[in-house]
């Protein structure tokens, strides 16, 4: 009997650890490293993302661009989330952190299909530019042609995505002039965009998009930041001694 009972045990115990073992989902996560060296998460619709505080632990709230977020979750009053349930199949939404705290990669669902980039107020703190690192193109809620204003250094390589679910193609941008390595052509959606200015400080330029897809106004004009380092003071000539 007592034979009996240990293997009845041993094969609850296969049963109970079986069941568990199929029944416990797991998770595929996709990294995906874009032309820009980009980094960009893709989860799969119904997928959280949480964001927390790295020192504290605590959740870190994020406010999207877009109003209603691609979230499940109800908005706080201030319209911020410390977490999101993906509710949507494509679109690029941008979001900003709460008192600047984050910088993405950028998370998708799909191959370049959902994008949630973050967005940085200038100067943050210490981060790497372009700023966001995925720009988008998009139509806007009035089906007006859109696109990212962005922050840049030299040598950034800018690379615009489709943004709320706007398709990848038919879009055209015209960079200013002198701007691109690439040369001042206009390029596809897909085409990048190497930052070759190099002039000390903050210069202003704009850029120009076209989109196809759009039915309402089809151009949109955005704002291209380009910042770099500050040219080094050149030290005081120190006086000369009496005598030489």
């Amino acid at each position: 009997m007592r034979h009996l009972l240990w293997i009845i045990a041993l094969l609850i115990g296969f049963a109970l650890g079986y069941a568990v073992k199929t029944t416990t989902a797991k998770n595929t996560i996709t990294l995906t490293v874009r032309t820009n060296q980009a980094i960009l998460v893709h989860p799969k619709t119904g997928d959280t993302i949480k964001w927390e505080d790295e020192v504290t632990g605590h959740p870190s709230r994020v406010l999207f661009d877009e109003q209603p977020p691609p979230c499940s979750e109800t908005v706080d009053p201030d319209k911020m989330l410390p977490q999101c349930t993906i509710n949507v199949t494509s679109g690029v939404y941008g979001y900003s952190c709460d008192k600047n705290a984050c910088r993405d990669p950028g998370v998708g669902v799909g191959p370049e299909v959902i994008e949630l980039a973050a967005r940085f107020s200038v100067p943050a703190r210490t981060m790497s530019l372009p700023s966001p690192d995925t720009p988008v193109v998009s139509c806007d809620a009035s089906n007006n042609a859109y696109a990212s204003n962005i922050t840049a250094t030299a040598g950034n390589m800018l690379e615009w995505a489709p943004g709320k679910g706007s398709p990848g193609t038919g879009w055209t941008i015209t960079p200013p002039a002198g701007v691109c390595s690439q040369g001042d052509s206009p390029f596809p959606r897909a085409g990048v965009c190497t930052v070759q200015i190099t002039t000390p400080g903050t210069t202003q330029y704009q850029y120009q998009v076209a989109g196809t897809a759009c039915t309402g106004n089809k151009n949109a004009t955005a704002n291209l930041t380009i910042q770099n380092p500050q040219a080094a003071p050149t030290p005081p000539t120190p006086p000369s001694k009496k005598g030489q």
